[in-house]
């Protein structure tokens, strides 16, 4: 049987008034904050709230703030590390998110299940909880102040784990059977059934950790101290003096610390739904 998709403009106009009014609003709401950062990186803070139309804000314009952000800190060094730091502890996650859920979905054994709910159970753990004994033991590794104390307490994430395991469940098993049969070893199903079908998934987790990597601040704060190795969200703490903040430069670095991870999912955006669309059709 097959389903025809409804048609949006055999809704009465009052329910597509509705509709668009909600949407406008929630697309108001969201985007009012990168308005407002986007005024305060480029006027002072007495301005921001007297501007008076168009040409206040021709006449106070300026780009001191983000002047400011390259003169008071090494804005692309930090970039760099960013960069780095990000891409290289999602190929990580992904790869061992990648293994370890073909060996909780793929395999029958006992004790699966226990693992599963472990899984779960790490995603409920607040990560502010485990700054502590997770910062002696990096300090006991005499890894501070070393890309490696960053990288090794995120070398794996439940969120990923699971992930890859609900994508791994809508590969059909009729293609794993026929590869066995066909003599294909664990590493040629792995590769040649599980990775072609679940790449779009792949690459949606990818994109989810990057950004969450990318937006770290609490643990890179407290494990880097020198400023030639630390990230772009460090940059934010950059801009105060004696509790006062100045919100030029801490707005300048706050929208260029955004835009990167905002074109990226610009980039994707059709893709990451589609991806999330067909597994929850086919869940």
């Amino acid at each position: 049987m097959i389903m025809r998709r409804k048609n949006p403009l055999a809704d009465p106009l009052w329910q597509r008034a509705l509709s668009m009014g909600l949407m406008i609003l929630c697309s108001f709401v969201i985007l009012l904050p990168f308005f407002l950062l986007a005024l305060y990186s480029i006027l002072p803070s007495g301005y921001v709230a007297n501007l008076g139309g168009i040409a206040g804000l021709l006449k106070h314009a300026t780009l001191e703030g983000y002047q400011d952000v390259f003169r008071m800190t090494p804005f692309v060094q930090m970039a760099v590390n960013s960069l780095w730091l990000a891409t290289v502890q999602t190929i990580i996650q992904i790869v061992v998110a990648f293994l370890a859920a073909y060996a909780i979905s793929r395999w029958d054994y006992p004790g699966r299940q226990y693992i599963l709910n472990f899984v779960i159970a790490t995603m409920l753990i607040p990560a502010i909880s485990l700054m502590i004994p997770n910062y002696l033991t990096i300090s006991r590794m005499k890894l501070v102040n070393n890309f490696g104390g960053v990288i090794l307490p995120n070398i794996a994430s439940g969120y990923a784990i699971f992930l890859m395991r609900q994508f791994f469940r809508t590969v059909p098993r009729s293609l794993v059977e026929a590869a066995s049969l066909d003599n294909c070893n664990e590493f040629r199903i792995l590769w040649n059934v599980y990775m072609p079908l679940t790449a779009p998934a792949i690459a949606a987790l990818g994109i989810i950790r990057f950004v969450a990597l990318w937006n770290d601040f609490e643990w890179p704060l407290l494990i880097l101290t020198k400023d030639r190795l630390m990230t772009l969200p460090l940059a934010l703490v950059r801009f105060k003096n004696e509790g006062m903040i100045d919100w030029m430069p801490t707005a300048a670095a706050c929208l260029m610390t955004i835009l990167p991870v905002f074109i990226l999912y610009l980039l994707t955006q059709k893709q990451f739904v589609e991806t999330f669309s067909a597994s929850a059709t086919k869940g």
